[in-house]
């Protein structure tokens, strides 16, 4: 089944709002867990033993870092699909409207310091098989 543009649109629109959904649901979930934490880190300060109140710190302190990143992923989850959503990708004629005027010319510098030889001629085969028709190769030592 060939997947149309309209289709991955609606997918990109699906797979964003469970991200988001998703996203929401994490950050309800752990302001809960962290209000109950709170509540039982601040009641073990009255204890004799402090040993309970600086363990659920740290426990907090963890949950706090754990938060952080389920966010960062969520909120990278969802910019990822919402950019994928306003991607446009170009047509034949407007690829070949590129190739109808002669190209200006182009050099490629391609930077090296103790680089190895693998390297440099990996880097070199890549510039020079690149799709450009006017481009000059030259190596910088």
């Amino acid at each position: 089944m060939r997947h149309t543009p309209l289709m991955k649109s609606a997918h990109h629109r699906r797979e964003a709002a469970l991200a988001a959904g998703s996203y929401t649901l994490t950050i309800i979930l752990y302001f809960m867990l962290g209000d109950t934490l709170l509540h039982k880190v601040y009641d073990s300060y009255f204890f004799p033993n402090l040993v309970p109140f600086y363990g659920g710190l740290i426990y907090l302190a963890a949950l706090v870092i754990v938060f952080y990143s389920s966010s960062l992923y969520h909120l990278c989850l969802v910019g990822n699909y919402l950019r994928q959503l306003r991607e446009k990708m170009a047509t034949a004629e407007e690829v070949q409207t590129i190739f109808d005027h002669p190209a200006p010319r182009l050099t490629v510098l391609i930077p090296s310091y103790k680089e190895e030889r693998v390297v440099i001629w990996q880097t070199m085969m890549s510039a020079a098989l690149s799709e450009y028709p006017a481009k000059r190769v030259v190596l910088l030592i």
